[in-house]
């Protein structure tokens, strides 16, 4: 900034006087700025810097700061607004009668008819009666074979093909017996005609055949025993030193 001074032409005394030099300079129209003019210990010269530390000095939540807002939210800071006016009233000035900051757990809100608070024996109680086999249910597995129960499967898709798609022609729920599937060769059906055969077949007294006992005394035929262990004992073992089918006549007794 430039200060013009221009100097009393009369020249003369007079009461007031006339300005002959400012800060040394002299002419009748001195131009001063401030490069022209030291700087005083308290009146300093403006500058961006010494204003914005000005204002930062001031600014705080101590008495007589100025209050700076939230560099990020824009909010006031936390200082006492109990002096302020026309505030709009809260929209709730107490929960379930508690004020302040309002801290709440499920202890502090009673129960209502229609939204209930959640328990174990609720939660089952609802799948219990959700579950069956009619329409619009939930389906649940076997407790035993954790099997899916009789219902209607029409609907699925993507099921796995299966491996047999008919039997002896039959498809469905098939039932078969004998009279559905041929005899083959190898596998001959079962009856008494072809098992009697069988057994008459693998019946003898030769190597390897089944031993028959005799149909009216049931008794042994006439095969080699001699591998037979653990036999009992003959109460006599021999007669006059006799072995064997001996045959007795008075000759081999003795005379008493």
């Amino acid at each position: 900034m430039s200060l013009h001074i221009r100097a009393n032409p009369s020249g003369g005394g007079g009461g007031g006087g006339g300005v002959t030099s400012v800060n040394g300079d002299v002419g009748p129209a001195v131009v001063v700025d401030t490069d022209n003019i030291t700087e005083g210990a308290a009146n300093l010269y403006y500058t961006d810097v010494r204003a914005d530390a000005r204002i930062t000095n001031a600014t705080g939540t101590t008495a007589g700061d100025l209050v700076q807002l939230d560099a990020v939210t824009a909010k006031l800071p936390a200082v006492d607004g109990s002096l302020l006016t026309n505030l709009p009233s809260a929209p709730v000035t107490s929960v379930n009668t508690a004020v302040g900051a309002v801290v709440l757990d499920t202890d502090d809100v009673t129960e209502g008819a229609a939204n209930l608070y959640y328990t174990d024996v609720r939660a089952d109680g609802r799948i219990t009666n959700a579950t069956g086999t009619t329409a619009g249910k939930l389906v649940k597995l076997d407790a035993v074979t954790a099997k899916l129960p009789a219902v209607d499967g029409s609907l699925l898709t993507n099921l796995p093909s299966a491996p047999v798609t008919s039997v002896n022609t039959a498809v469905g729920a098939v039932v078969l017996d004998t009279d559905d599937v041929t005899e083959g060769s190898s596998n001959l059906y079962y009856t008494d005609v072809r098992a009697d055969g069988r057994i008459t077949n693998a019946t003898g007294t030769t190597a390897g055949k089944l031993v028959k006992l005799d149909a009216v005394t049931a008794k042994l035929p006439a095969v080699d025993g001699s591998l037979l262990t653990n036999l009992p004992s003959a109460p006599v073992t021999s007669v006059n030193t006799a072995v064997g089918a001996d045959v007795l006549d008075t000759d081999a007794v003795t005379e008493g």
